[in-house]
């Protein structure tokens, strides 16, 4: 990453980087980015989402269940409701992939975040092991 400093000259106002990303760490960010968006998939990362996601929006369990057959009643409820929840999140999956371009589309945007995530841990993993020299003090 590039971090930006002022200048040490008084009358200027303009900055400029202190740091520049160097061949290697360029190499393996872009080997990285590369690598996640090809070997990620989309369809498992969405399908956890939506588990994750209906799980957060169900209504969990309700109180004077002591009975069994109450127990199973909200149970046969629950996961009626989770069902239902699951399928209109996937219809406006659907709906969004249909209504906007291909670039847009909710696998290549899966594929992008997941390489640019891969990116940026490449990037730290860089600056961890090897730190930079600094060029004079700020």
């Amino acid at each position: 990453s590039i971090v930006f400093v002022l200048s040490n000259r008084k009358s200027s106002n303009h900055f400029q980087p202190a740091e520049e990303m160097d061949a290697l760490e360029w190499i393996l960010k872009s080997a990285a980015f590369g690598f996640a968006f090809q070997q990620v998939k989309p369809a498992q990362v969405i399908d956890k989402i939506i588990s994750i996601a209906v799980d957060a929006l169900t209504p969990g369990r309700g109180t004077g269940e002591n009975r069994w057959w109450m127990r199973q009643w909200r149970s046969l409820e629950q996961q009626a409701a989770k069902t239902q929840k699951e399928a209109d999140i996937r219809a406006e999956l659907r709906r969004w992939d249909k209504e906007n371009p291909p670039f847009l589309h909710v696998e290549l945007i899966v594929r992008y975040a997941a390489a640019f995530l891969a990116s940026s841990i490449a990037g730290i993993i860089v600056d961890f092991i090897r730190p930079r020299r600094r060029r004079g003090h700020y």
